[in-house]
């Protein structure tokens, strides 16, 4: 089954190469370049291959980060959310230094528009990810309450504000047929209007965004 799998990889690699061939050919072309050395590759796999792919101009990578966001190889979340941590708290820092000066109301202001938006920026994307990068989130806003010495309701659910944002984004791809995530969207179940629940046995593939919100619909989602 790996055997088949690295050919299959193999295979794909050297599609790849010929459709690079093209994007440059179209360039040149149209008057265009490519930087190669601004431009990188990332292999997606949950197994570590054993033979190295062909490579390509581009240079491979283990991480990519792009428009804020960090992928890994293996599609975990754990990366970017260490990196949302990272630039969360050196906000947190300067909140705390602020928290004498301003009012409360001004202070919970200040924590929505510098921190709350870096923890919350694109969260549908990350919306399954695992329960200890959630916490590292969760964890931000205590200290959040913390040093702002308000009580824990004060702030608004962060796990409840992913779901709202989920949702929204399900029902505009939904209602829009030219939403670039309209054909991925699981078809209702006639009686109760529910989304249809693909039956899987990997948790990578129950993680994944519209079968998570699928489970979430039917309202017994994981914690």
């Amino acid at each position: 089954m790996r055997a088949l799998l690295e050919k299959s990889l193999a295979d794909d690699n050297r599609k790849a190469n010929d459709e690079i061939v093209n994007i440059f050919q179209w360039a040149k072309e149209n008057g265009l370049s490519l930087n190669t050395n601004k431009t990188h590759q990332l292999l997606c796999s949950k197994i570590k291959l054993s033979t190295k792919i062909p490579e390509t101009v581009f240079k491979d990578e283990s991480l990519l980060r792009i428009l804020g966001f960090t992928f890994q190889s293996n599609l975990g979340w754990d990366s970017h959310i260490n990196q949302v941590v990272l630039n969360a708290s050196r906000k947190l820092h300067a909140l705390k230094s602020l928290k004498n000066t301003l009012s409360e109301s001004s202070l919970i202001k200040l924590y929505d528009a510098s921190v709350r938006s870096v923890i919350e920026y694109g969260s549908q994307l990350f919306i399954g990810a695992n329960k200890n990068c959630m916490d590292k989130l969760d964890k931000i806003q205590r200290r959040a309450t913390n040093i702002l010495q308000l009580g824990h309701g004060d702030l608004a659910n962060l796990k409840e504000r992913r779901l709202t944002a989920a949702y929204k984004l399900i029902a505009q791809a939904k209602a829009n047929k030219l939403h670039i995530l309209n054909d991925l969207v699981p078809d209702t179940l006639p009686r109760t209007g529910k989304y249809f629940i693909e039956l899987t046995n990997t948790v990578r593939r129950r993680k994944s965004f519209f079968q998570f919100m699928s489970l979430q619909f039917a309202g017994y989602g994981e914690d």
